[in-house]
């Protein structure tokens, strides 16, 4: 990882850094803190993964790219996790089916689905990329009960266009901030 002067922290990731073999158990391993990964029916040519990660101070910015995978954030895990955020999904590619609270959501190409790390969910993604920019729970609590209210749901409104086109922008550009 290069960090120039008064840079922002980045971080840099991909399973095609191991053997095929070994690639599911390695991302399974680096996600393991936020949910688990479910095993898809063949991984026997591997489990392509790769990402990068921005730090902005209270604002983490994820571009994801992968194969289809499952994950589960259990009770237990969100009661035990030091990750308190909420997160907007920016579904790039593809589609995330997640279930919450016996409802489940499917957010499309093109869509924002607004995700408590607070809460527990099972979810599917089948598709190539998403970005995902958390917000800090302390740092942005004067929202807390809107996003708490607004979790599990896909963005929609006036805004929504805005918003994906400054997302799109931030993750293209965030290497030279």
């Amino acid at each position: 990882m290069e960090n120039k002067p008064n840079s922002i922290k980045q971080i840099k990731y991909s399973t095609l850094d191991f053997e095929p073999r070994h690639q599911f158990d390695a991302i399974s391993q680096a996600v393991a803190p936020i949910c688990d990964l479910k095993k898809p029916h063949s991984v026997d040519n591997g489990f392509r993964v790769k990402y990068s990660a921005f730090d902005l101070c209270g604002i983490d910015i994820i571009d994801w790219e992968s194969d289809a995978s499952s994950s589960e954030r259990s009770s237990d895990l969100a009661r035990k996790s030091d990750l308190d955020n909420w997160a907007i999904w920016f579904v790039r590619s593809g589609c995330f089916y997640n279930e919450y609270n016996d409802r489940s959501v499917k957010a499309k190409t093109g869509e924002l689905m607004l995700v408590s790390y607070a809460q527990p969910w099972k979810s599917r993604w089948e598709g190539q990329s998403y970005v995902s920019v958390g917000l800090d729970r302390d740092k942005f609590s004067w929202m807390a009960p809107s996003l708490d209210e607004a979790n599990r749901s896909v963005l929609n409104g006036s805004l929504t266009g805005l918003l994906r086109t400054f997302i799109s922008t931030l993750v293209d550009e965030a290497h030279k901030i």
